[in-house]
């Protein structure tokens, strides 16, 4: 009888706890996690249906005058590299250390054939069934995705890319070649063995002729063994003709591998060619949407004459030298080891089925969402 007791007491404590491990919890019903916005473009240059992917800074949604410069990315689609590049321009407006940008995304649908140039070498053209077709995707950017891009958002005139691999080796022939294209030209481990290296071995040529002058180049290299030299080789000759007049970094990242040199070199990148400007920079008037600025009211917008331990936000700088609209427009702004794989085992880091994706197509923009099961980083 006293073991009974005892037992029912036992019992008695322990209840509640049960009954409380065992309450239904309560919870909506999942939606899609919506981030920007896709839509199409029926493409008459490549002959087929492109996907577009677009993400707005924070504050753009917010306010009706700000304009933003733009920065195209190829392996711009969701399965791609456009959400962790996404996320990167998120934070780093968001914590003060990029000025903000409409990021514009171009899924693949032949990555290899868009983003490669011809080539002479026969060993290049075994990598896809067709190669060689980068002057019509230059061709497709600037006379059909350029047009709609600035027709539908509110932009400025800067124009920014960014790619890596092939889609480096795009960027850096598309300096060279239509270097208006673009102000900022931004490579990481482009894959300059193509074509028997011709854009490193023709690179002293280019720059001499002075077409490049005022433009921008950001270069960053991996490990990998090929990889690195040449893009070392592409800086050796920038640095021999600095009368050319190219703004030029190079960022070596030795610890970094094929496969994980994109995100760390991108914040580098962004960091340094895309930070927030400085009290004589009169581009400000450009990216505020503003005519007319003298460089004092940028200093006073800055912080410089208001004795502030550092430069100002970007959206505090927009909010002062806007005036009578910062109260507006502030209420609105967010808080302040190498490699000796083969060429063809790195470009195939990323599988085919991922970067040469073809989507469904549709005809009317809408929200950008994560597809389930789908992975935005590289495996």
């Amino acid at each position: 009888m006293k073991t009974l007791s005892v037992l029912a007491a036992v019992l008695l404590c322990v209840s509640p706890a049960l009954a409380q491990t065992t309450t239904r919890i309560e919870a909506s019903e999942g939606s899609p996690l919506s981030i920007g916005e896709t839509f199409t473009i029926q493409s008459q240059i490549l002959g087929e249906v492109r996907r577009i992917n677009v993400y707005a800074a924070t504050g753009y949604a917010d306010t009706t005058g700000l304009r933003l410069p733009v920065l195209y990315m190829p392996d711009g689609g969701i399965a791609e590299d456009f959400l962790h590049i996404a996320g990167l321009l998120q934070v780093s407006v968001m914590n003060g250390t990029m000025r903000p940008f409409l990021l514009v995304g171009i899924e693949n649908t032949q990555r290899r054939r868009d983003l490669t140039g011809p080539t002479e070498n026969p060993e290049d053209r075994k990598i896809a069934p067709t190669v060689g077709g980068s002057a019509r995707f230059r061709q497709f950017i600037r006379s059909e995705l350029m047009p709609v891009v600035n027709e539908r958002y509110r932009t400025t005139s800067e124009r920014a890319i960014v790619g890596e691999s092939l889609a480096g080796l795009f960027i850096v022939e598309t300096l060279f070649l239509e270097p208006d294209l673009f102000d900022t030209y931004i490579a990481f481990d482009p894959s300059l063995w193509w074509n028997n290296r011709h854009l490193v071995n023709g690179a002293n040529d280019r720059l001499k002729n002075g077409a490049l002058k005022g433009k921008a180049l950001y270069l960053a290299s991996s490990s990998e063994p090929e990889l690195a030299e040449l893009t070392g080789r592409l800086a050796s000759v920038l640095k021999a003709n600095a009368a050319a007049g190219v703004k030029w970094q190079y960022h070596p990242m030795p610890a970094e591998i094929h496969a994980t040199i994109y995100h760390p070199a991108a914040l580098a990148a962004f960091r340094s060619v895309f930070r927030p400007f400085g009290p004589d920079d009169l581009s400000a008037v450009d990216l505020y949407g503003l005519r007319t600025v003298s460089a004092q009211a940028i200093r006073e917008a800055v912080g410089l004459e208001r004795g502030d331990q550092k430069p100002a936000s970007t959206d505090a700088i927009r909010a002062r030298l806007h005036g009578r609209r910062a109260t507006e427009i502030s209420s609105s702004a967010a808080p302040v080891a190498p490699s000796s794989r083969s060429r063809a085992a790195i470009l195939d880091i990323t599988p085919p089925h991922v970067k040469s994706r073809d989507h469904p197509p549709r005809l009317r923009s809408a929200p950008l969402s994560h597809p389930s099961g789908a992975s935005p980083f590289r495996p």
